[in-house]
């Protein structure tokens, strides 16, 4: 057990870099460059095949630019995308330059990364839209991935969703997700502020809930 306990200590010693394993293969697409007002920029990947890293740099990282850079992301030609998100948010920001470094998700020197591993069929077409009505420039925007012969048959879709409500009165949940269906949550990036109005966070003194297949009470 001791050398299983050695190459997790090293994993979670080494924040911001892949603790995924290199896979055979593996590519990088990218699209960087400046985007005018409303342009779109997008990555067309063709499958079976795995994005292992999607690496996102705006300059500059203003809270304007991370908020209204749109990232969406659409899995086998679906019209819906399965992610979308202002790209701070995605990335873990909360819409600001915060510098972190976590397993999953961080923001550096050298930009956003996420390493969530994320498996499409037939295509992945991975996208950034300035919605805002200044040019902004994409140092970097790029995909790592790689092909595989065929995906397992229980190969799930990797989803992201951004909602905002604002002046939650008291005593009212706020419903992060609901959702049918077979999956797994793996985590969300609350931003929270307190109401102008307001004295104190007492906001904080809210608990998550989780409600698992049709659960009156949560178990979570």
């Amino acid at each position: 057990e001791q050398e299983i306990l050695r190459r997790g200590a090293a994993i979670l010693e080494a924040p911001g870099k892949d603790p995924k394993p290199a896979a055979a293969g593996a590519l990088t697409a990218s699209a960087a460059g400046d985007l005018k007002p409303g342009e779109k920029r997008a990555i067309d990947l063709k499958g079976p095949g795995v994005v292992d890293a999607l690496r996102l740099q705006i300059v500059p990282a203003s809270p304007k630019n991370l908020r209204g850079v749109l990232l969406r992301v659409f899995w086998d030609g679906e019209e819906d995308p399965s992610v979308e998100s202002p790209a701070g948010d995605f990335f873990g920001t909360g819409a600001d330059d915060r510098r972190f470094q976590s397993l999953p998700l961080g923001m550096r020197d050298d930009g956003c990364y996420c390493y969530l591993p994320m498996p499409f069929e037939r295509s992945a077409w991975i996208e950034v839209w300035n919605q805002m009505p200044e040019e902004v420039r994409l140092l970097v925007f790029e995909a790592v991935h790689h092909p595989v012969d065929r995906l397992p048959a229980n190969a799930a879709r990797f989803h992201a969703r951004y909602r905002q409500q604002e002046d939650i009165p008291r005593g009212t949940d706020f419903a992060v997700l609901r959702a049918q269906g077979r999956g797994k949550f793996l985590g969300m990036n609350l931003t929270m502020q307190s109401n102008p109005r307001a004295d104190g966070i007492f906001f904080l003194e809210g608990d998550e809930k989780i409600y698992v297949d049709g659960e009156k009470w949560p178990s979570r």
